[in-house]
C-alpha cells in the first residue's frame, strides 16, 4: 500500500476519493489490478458503489475502515473501487449479473471474480457479522479463500457458465407496431398504480419520471382523463410528502414508505432534471400554479447547490452529514417554533402538521397547499409568499448545519438531461434564466468535454462518452435549440448522433451498444434497452434521432430510428412498460407530429411568431426558424419565403408541406387536428 493512502490516491472520483486511505489496499479499475491479480493468482473483489450511496456509506464504516477485515481482503484479494457512475459499463455488466443470480440488485455492488474479471460470486450489501440471512464479510472471505484453494475448477466452471449467459444475446424478434402499444402500455402502468397515493407499486416508492412523461403524452394523444388523473395525483402527493424538500426544493431519491413522507435523503441530478420536466409538462397542460411553484423550486435548487463555477452541473448531495442520514433536512417541533414568529408560525403548522411530541421529521403536508389558503380563507398566492418568508427563516437556519458533500464529477449525460429540462423551463415558463443556465452548461460540455471529435464521459479525464452521453447530450441540444433557435446547438446534437451512428451500432440489428466500438470492453460489450431511473441510450437515442429527423428533414435520421424502433419491438411488444421513453419516442414515428417552419426578414419577429403558436403541452410539435445556418443543415427549408414581407409559417407533417400561413391563429388550428 502506497504510503498515506492505498492506489486510489490521485483519482478524480468523489467516492473513489473517499476510499483512499481505507486499510484495504484499494485499487481503480485498471490493467495494474488485473496483472497483479494474475502475478499473485489471486481473485478480484469489486465493490462498486457511488459518492451519494447511504449504503456504500455504511459498508465503508463497518468493513472497510477496520483493520481486521482489510487485512483478511488484502491476503485474499486484490481489492478494486468502482464508481458506478464513472464507470457504468463496469456497473452495467455485473449489475446483470447480479440480478441474473439473485432477482434483485442495488449499490454497494460486491463482486468476486477471477483474475480474468470473470464474476463467481456477485451480491450487495454485505455485513460485517453474519445478520438474519445474510453472510458476514469476514465469513464470505473465509469461503472464498477455502474455495479457491480447493475447489477452484468448480468456480471456474461457474464463472465460465456465468459469462457464457451474459454472452449469450438473446434472439431478437420483430414486431409490428401501432397505437395499440400504447393502450397495453397504459393497461399495464394502470395496474401498478396506486390511486390512494399516487405513484406505482410498493414501498420503496420511486417517482418513475418517464412513467408520467409517458401518460402525459397518452393524455395528449388520447385525451383520456384518467391518464392525467394519475399523473396529476402523482405529482401532488409527490409534492405534498417528505420526498420533497419542502425548504430547499428539488425531490430526494425516493420514499421508504407508501405515501412519499419518509425519504432517503440523496438529490440526484438526473431526478432533479426528469421529475422538472413532468411537473413543467403538467403546468402547461393544467396551467396550475402549484405546478409552476415545485419546477421552479426545484430548478432553483439545482442552479444554487450543484452548479459549477464553470456553468455544468454536479451529480449529486449525499444524504449524510454528521454521519446521520437526513440530518441536514429534518427539523424538530422546537426549532421551528423558535425559528419563526406568532404568524408565521400559526401558518407554517397549519400547512405542515408538525406536532410537539414527534421529535425529529421530515417536513411534508397533509392536504394540497390549495386546500389549505381555502381553509383558511387565504389568497393562495398571499398566502405562499408568507409562507415562502417562514421557509426562507428555516433554510438559514439550516444552512448552519455541516452540509452533505456534493458529488463534484461534471458528466456529460447528466447534464444532457439538465439542459433539456432547463431548456423545456425556459419555454414553459417564459424565463431567460433557465435559458441561460441550459446555455453555460451546453457550452461547457460542447467546449470543454469534445477531444478529438470525441465526448468525454466526465469531465477532468480522458474517458471516451457512453451511448447514454451521446443520446442524453443529443436530447438536451435539441431541446436548447427549440429554446433559443440558435442553430449550433442543432448542428452539435447532429455531429453527436453521427458519432453514435458510425461508432456505436449493431449494423445486424440497427440497435446500440453502450460502448464505443473504440472502448475497453468488459467481459461482453453490453447493450442497454430498457429504461430505469434515467432512458436507456437506447430509447434516448430513438427520441434524438426522431426529434432531429423532424427538425432538420434528413432522411437517413428516421431510417435509423425505423431501424432502432425494429429492434426495440420484440421487447417492447411482450411488455409494453419496459422502455416507456422509447414509448414517448414512438409517439413521434406512430402519430402525426408537426414541423412548422418560419420565415421572414428579421429573426426576432419569427422568434414572436414562434411564441404566439407554442402555447400549452404539445409534444408533437418542432417549430424551426430558418436562417442561412438552417439552410445549410438541411434541404427542405431552402425553398421557403415570406409572403408579403410578413412572418410566415409552413406547417408540415408526414414529410408534406402545406400552404404559407401569416396567421398564427390558422397555425394553431393546424397543429391542433386530432
Amino acid at each position: 500500500m502506497e504510503k498515506g493512502g492505498n492506489h486510489l490516491v490521485g483519482q478524480r472520483s468523489p467516492y473513489l476519493i473517499e476510499h483512499e486511505h481505507d486499510p484495504v489496499d484499494w485499487y481503480p479499475w485498471c490493467d495494474e489490478a488485473f496483472a497483479k491479480a494474475r502475478k499473485e493468482n489471486k481473485p478480484l473483489f469489486i465493490s462498486i458503489g457511488y459518492s451519494t450511496c447511504h449504503w456504500c456509506h455504511v459498508m465503508q464504516k463497518e468493513s472497510f475502515q477496520d483493520n481486521e477485515v482489510a487485512e483478511l481482503l488484502n491476503k485474499t484479494f486484490v481489492c478494486i473501487k468502482v464508481d458506478r457512475e464513472e464507470r457504468p459499463d463496469v456497473d452495467n455488466v455485473y449489475m446483470k449479473v447480479c440480478q441474473m443470480m439473485t432477482g434483485s440488485g442495488g449499490w454497494p455492488l460486491t463482486v468476486i471474480a477471477t483474475p480474468e474479471k470473470r464474476p463467481f460470486y456477485v451480491t450487495t450489501y454485505v455485513p460485517k457479522e453474519p445478520r438474519f440471512n445474510m453472510i458476514g464479510v469476514k465469513d464470505l472471505v473465509e469461503n472464498v479463500a477455502a474455495a479457491w484453494e480447493n475447489d477452484r475448477n468448480a468456480i471456474l466452471k461457474n464463472a465460465q457458465s456465468l459469462e457464457d449467459a451474459i454472452s449469450k444475446d438473446k434472439k431478437r424478434t420483430v414486431e409490428k407496431l401501432g397505437s395499440k402499444i400504447f393502450d397495453d402500455a397504459f393497461k399495464k402502468m394502470s395496474e401498478m398504480f396506486d390511486f390512494d397515493n399516487g405513484g406505482f407499486g410498493e414501498a420503496p416508492k420511486f417517482p418513475m419520471a418517464l412513467n408520467l412523461m409517458f401518460m402525459l403524452r397518452y393524455w395528449h394523444a388520447t385525451q383520456s382523463k384518467l391518464s392525467l388523473s394519475m399523473v396529476e395525483r402523482t405529482l401532488e402527493c409527490m409534492r405534498m410528502g417528505g420526498v420533497y424538500d419542502q425548504i430547499g426544493g428539488g425531490f430526494h431519491r425516493y420514499a421508504t414508505d407508501m405515501m412519499w413522507n419518509v425519504p432517503h435523503f440523496e438529490k440526484m441530478l438526473y431526478d432533479q432534471a426528469l421529475i422538472s420536466m413532468v411537473y413543467l409538462e403538467a403546468f402547461q397542460i393544467t396551467n396550475k400554479s402549484s405546478y409552476e411553484w415545485t419546477a421552479r423550486e426545484t430548478l432553483d435548487f439545482v442552479i444554487r447547490e450543484l452548479s459549477s463555477k464553470e456553468g455544468a452541473f454536479y451529480t449529486a448531495l449525499d444524504a449524510d452529514s454528521d454521519d446521520l442520514e437526513g440530518k441536514f433536512y429534518t427539523f424538530t417541533y422546537d426549532e421551528i417554533y423558535n425559528t419563526l414568529g406568532p404568524g408565521d408560525r400559526e401558518l407554517f403548522f397549519s400547512v405542515y402538521p408538525v406536532k410537539e411530541s414527534q421529535g425529529i421529521v421530515a417536513l411534508h403536508m397533509d392536504d394540497k397547499p390549495e386546500a389549505v389558503a381555502n381553509e383558511l380563507k387565504i389568497d393562495f398566492d398571499t398566502m405562499k409568499k408568507r409562507l415562502d418568508i417562514a421557509r426562507n427563516k428555516l433554510f438559514a437556519l439550516r444552512i448552519k448545519r455541516t452540509r452533505p458533500n456534493t458529488d463534484d464529477k461534471i458528466l456529460a449525460d447528466m447534464n444532457g438531461l439538465m439542459i433539456a429540462a432547463l431548456s423545456k423551463a425556459s419555454i414553459a415558463l417564459n424565463d431567460e434564466r433557465y435559458l441561460s443556465a441550459a446555455k453555460s452548461a451546453a457550452d461547457f460540455v460542447i467546449g470543454e468535454m469534445v477531444k478529438g471529435g470525441k465526448l468525454l464521459h466526465m469531465h477532468g479525464s480522458n474517458m471516451e462518452g457512453y451511448l447514454t452521453d451521446y443520446a442524453f447530450m443529443s436530447w438536451g441540444l435539441t431541446g436548447l435549440y427549440e429554446a433559443s433557435f440558435d442553430s449550433q446547438y442543432l448542428e452539435k446534437a447532429l455531429v453527436l448522433m453521427e458519432e453514435v451512428q458510425k461508432h456505436f451500432i449493431d449494423k445486424e440489428t440497427g440497435s446500440f451498444y453502450s460502448t464505443s466500438d473504440e472502448s475497453e470492453v468488459v467481459l461482453v460489450r453490453d447493450r442497454q434497452t430498457f429504461d430505469n431511473a434515467v432512458p436507456s441510450g437506447n430509447s434516448a437515442a430513438l427520441y434524438a434521432l426522431l426529434a432531429l429527423s423532424r427538425l432538420t428533414g434528413i432522411p437517413k435520421l428516421e431510417v435509423s430510428a425505423g431501424r432502432l424502433s425494429d429492434a426495440l419491438s420484440g421487447a417492447l411488444a411482450k411488455n409494453p412498460s419496459y422502455a416507456p421513453f422509447a414509448l414517448s419516442a414512438l409517439f413521434l414515428a406512430l402519430r402525426k407530429s408537426y414541423e412548422v417552419v418560419i420565415v421572414s426578414g428579421r429573426k426576432s419577429d419569427s422568434i414572436k411568431f414562434a411564441g404566439q403558436i407554442r402555447k400549452g403541452f404539445n409534444p408533437s410539435l418542432f417549430i424551426v426558424i430558418k436562417d442561412k445556418e438552417i439552410d445549410r443543415l438541411t434541404e427542405f427549408t431552402r425553398t421557403m419565403e415570406p409572403v408579403s414581407g410578413k412572418a410566415t409559417a409552413y406547417v408540415c407533417t408526414g414529410n408534406v408541406c402545406q400552404s404559407a400561413l401569416v396567421e398564427p391563429k390558422k397555425v394553431i388550428e393546424a397543429i391542433s387536428e386530432k
